[in-house]
């Protein structure tokens, strides 16, 4: 049996990392990919159009476990610039990325998603901005033309509205919890002196390694003209599960970093409607009827989504189901109601407790 190669993380700490830089290249571009399709052609093409030279800028795709068909349309696949294409097994994002860092040559690290589409100035601004910065951010609209029209992503364009206005009025630093995995740069070399990514985390991963950046006294800068658009067509079930898994993930970060419990949604379980309230109880506990509301809520704003619907009162539903949901998966990493309760909990004098 052939040992199993170490991790990033793992390697760092045993100090086992070199820094293999090509001073020709000035950035490598990071993607992990998984079943991606069509999505990850669109964003190959979007950096195939760049005002930055080719010559002067690589990209790294790992697919992590892919099994639509992604290796031979990438085969296939002719870029003015140098194209890396890695294949492992299924582990997670937080590993596919590390894995494509191992293979990177470029001074800086410019990480985007498989579904994001760049514009035309993307790797230029980045690089410009690090004589500001030592982490690049940059916003990530909704690829309106790109994405399905439903409640679904009218919210995740909400969002992104929100996020952009917030990020370009700052009145402090960046906090870990405003860092944003799809649209980053960094030095190859801070990336690897932080460690990287931490590989448990399928989700938050990004928050967690912001703190990581701020912990290791790095400056995060936003660069409103390094524009990454996301083409968003996830279905509910898939929705659903992003929140389950975020919890479950946010409670790991926390219970590394406590400070930083304010900036998820697991330090605002207090205070809560009625409806939220009842809803929770239900689900997080994994009771008959609770997961009842959940698989019936799922078919139904499912096909709804496919519809094309746009209902505030479905979007509403959505919320509250992806709530509940995100909090089951706190409770279960805890283990048991007390604890999860006391983890939760921040209102000093306990009048908003079950």
């Amino acid at each position: 049996m052939s040992p199993r190669k170490l991790s990033l993380e793992t390697q760092i700490a045993g100090k086992k990392v070199e820094m293999n830089v090509n001073p020709k290249l000035d950035a490598s571009v990071v993607i992990a990919s998984y079943n991606s399709g069509d999505v990850l052609l669109w964003c190959l093409e979007k950096l195939s159009d760049q005002s930055h030279p080719y010559e002067q800028f690589e990209v790294v795709v790992v697919l992590d476990g892919s099994t639509d068909g992604s290796k031979t349309a990438l085969d296939k696949l002719s870029t003015p610039f140098t194209l890396k294409v890695i294949e492992q097994e299924n582990r997670g994002k937080p590993a596919a990325i590390n894995r494509a860092v191992l293979s990177a040559v470029g001074k800086y690290l410019v990480f985007i998603d498989a579904d994001i589409l760049v514009n035309r100035q993307f790797v230029a601004n980045h690089l410009a901005w690090h004589d500001r910065g030592d982490v690049v951010t940059g916003p990530i609209p909704l690829a309106e033309a790109e994405s399905p029209t439903s409640f679904l992503t009218d919210g995740v364009k909400e969002w992104a509205d929100e996020h952009f206005a917030e990020m370009s009025n700052l009145a402090g630093p960046i906090t870990a919890t405003q860092m944003y995995g799809g649209n980053f740069s960094v030095l190859l070399e801070d990336y690897k002196r932080v460690g990287g990514y931490r590989e448990k985390l399928t989700r938050s991963d990004d928050y967690n390694l912001g703190k990581k950046f701020i912990d290791a006294g790095l400056k995060i800068v936003f660069c409103p003209d390094a524009i990454g658009a996301q083409v968003y067509d996830k279905t509910i079930p898939g929705w659903c599960r992003d929140f389950y898994v975020d919890g479950r993930c946010n409670t790991l970060m926390v219970q590394q970093f406590p400070e930083i419990k304010g900036g998820v949604r697991l330090g605002h379980y207090y205070p809560a409607s009625v409806t939220k309230r009842i809803l929770r109880r239900l689900i997080i506990y994994r009771t008959p009827l609770g997961d009842l509301i959940v698989g019936v809520a799922q078919f139904v704003l499912e096909r709804m989504r496919r519809m094309g619907s746009r209902s505030k009162f479905l979007a509403a539903c959505n919320g509250v189901i992806g709530d509940a949901l995100y909090f089951r998966g706190v409770y279960e990493v805890l283990g048991d109601r007390q604890t999860f309760l006391d983890f939760v909990a921040e209102d000093p004098d306990g009048a908003d407790s079950e």
